[in-house]
């Protein structure tokens, strides 16, 4: 049984000034997964870079098409109008409760190319 993680598992939370440049994103993604222990090739197959695709890789005899957008879960926090180190020191010594809310992140993963 293969103890690696599949390659589609692999998903990249870079920081949103890696995820606006496609090309570093595609390369954490591919620096993930040879962390994980594939043999990655990235291939020089045009993309459509505007519907978030980064470039297509082969791993091991099979292709995917590495992509970036809005796909993990995070948090957003609400700071207040006053200021924001007052909002931090207030949270930080449990005067106030920060308020948060759920959101989308900009992710980096790879879906198969089956045709």
């Amino acid at each position: 049984m293969e103890e690696r993680l599949d390659p589609v598992q692999i998903i990249a939370l870079p920081s949103d000034n890696v995820t606006e440049d496609q090309v570093q994103a595609l390369g954490v993604w591919m620096h993930y997964a040879r962390k994980a222990g594939w043999h990655v090739e990235g291939l020089s197959d045009s993309v459509d870079r505007s519907a978030g695709e980064c470039g297509v890789v082969e791993i091991e005899g099979l292709r995917y098409l590495v992509r970036v957008g809005p796909r993990g879960r995070g948090r957003a926090i609400i700071a207040p109008d006053e200021h924001i180190g007052a909002c931090v020191a207030d949270a930080v010594l449990n005067r106030r409760a920060v308020t948060s809310h759920s959101v989308f992140v900009s992710t980096v993963w790879a879906e198969p190319i089956l045709s």
